[in-house]
């Protein structure tokens, strides 16, 4: 990994106070240079521009990935978020953290990963993995159910035929996959 710029290695609420700076976009390299200057940081204009520029991409693609979400929920409807389509958005999503996170850690004047941005990305991963599970386990909730509706039907289907009652038994716990 390269040499780290300049912003890893100032206090977190320093960094975070010039982080929200470059992301709210209402200051100038300059200004951000003279505010860093008054604050007894020692560092270079062209630093401050490479860091400045590090961050609003990372933001852009935070910003891109917030709407392509949006637009695709918006054409597939709010059933988007479940099923395949779900599961396709959240491992895009999933793929999207990485690759910032990726890109933000070996960059060689990238500002790198702080530990409050560590945290809210292992949690943003936590919460996709939860919502893949919560999807999964409503998943199996309606193939139970399905099997239970089926299993019925065809219980009384065979009664209505005289089948036997260990046979229609038999038949019911294949359907729901209690058989042995």
């Amino acid at each position: 990994m390269g040499k780290r710029g300049f912003a890893s290695q100032l206090p977190t609420d320093l960094r975070e106070e010039l982080d929200r700076q470059i992301v709210d976009g209402r200051v100038s390299v300059d200004d951000l240079w003279a505010w860093l200057r008054d604050r007894g940081v020692e560092v270079g204009r062209s630093s401050v521009h490479r860091h400045m520029q590090s961050v609003e991409e990372v933001s852009a693609q935070m910003r891109e990935a917030r709407e392509a979400a949006q637009a695709i929920v918006g054409q597939l409807g709010p059933d988007a978020a479940e099923g395949k389509i779900g599961q396709l958005l959240i491992e895009v999503t999933q793929n999207i953290a990485f690759k910032i996170a990726r890109e933000r850690l070996t960059r060689e004047d990238g500002p790198g990963l702080d530990m409050e941005e560590l945290m809210f990305l292992t949690s943003s991963i936590q919460k996709l993995t939860s919502a893949q599970a919560t999807d999964q386990a409503r998943i199996a909730k309606i193939r139970a159910e399905e099997a239970k509706s089926a299993a019925a039907r065809a219980e009384k289907a065979m009664k209505s035929r005289g089948m036997s009652g260990d046979t229609v038994d038999f038949i019911r716990r294949a359907v729901l996959g209690t058989a042995e």
